[in-house]
C-alpha cells in the first residue's frame, strides 16, 4: 500500500497516476492482506480449536472456532474484530494458566 507513496516521494512530480488507478492499486492491496491473510489465519484457527482436545477448555475451543470462522469471512472487514477479542482471551487464559501449573513432584532414589 506504501507503494503509490513511495513512487510519489522518490520519483517526483514526474510520477503522475490518475486516482482510480490509485484506489485500485490500493484496494488491490488491502485484499491481498486481508483476504489471503485473514482467511488462511481464519483456517489455522479452525485447525488449532480441533486438535487443541486436550489442552484447551471447551469454551477456550469454541472461541477459536469462533475466531477462525471471523477470520475467514475477515474481507468485509467487520468479523475481523472477532480475532481481536479471541487474542485478549488467549492471552488472558495462558496468564491465569502458567499461574495454576504446578511443578511435578519427583520422588528421592533414596532407598
Amino acid at each position: 500500500m506504501l507503494g503509490v507513496a513511495m513512487s510519489t516521494a522518490f520519483g517526483g512530480h514526474s510520477v503522475t497516476l490518475a486516482p482510480n488507478v490509485t484506489y485500485v492499486i490500493v484496494e488491490v492491496g488491502s485484499a491481498a492482506v486481508w483476504g489471503a491473510g485473514a482467511f488462511l489465519l481464519g483456517l489455522a484457527l479452525i485447525a488449532l480449536s480441533i486438535a487443541a482436545r486436550g489442552v484447551f477448555p471447551a469454551w477456550l475451543r469454541a472461541a477459536t472456532a469462533i475466531a477462525g470462522l471471523g477470520g475467514i469471512t475477515g474481507v468485509p472487514f467487520f468479523p475481523s474484530g472477532l480475532l481481536i477479542l479471541w487474542g485478549i482471551a488467549i492471552g488472558v487464559w495462558l496468564v491465569f494458566a502458567a499461574q495454576r501449573r504446578v511443578e511435578p513432584c519427583v520422588a528421592s532414589a533414596a532407598a
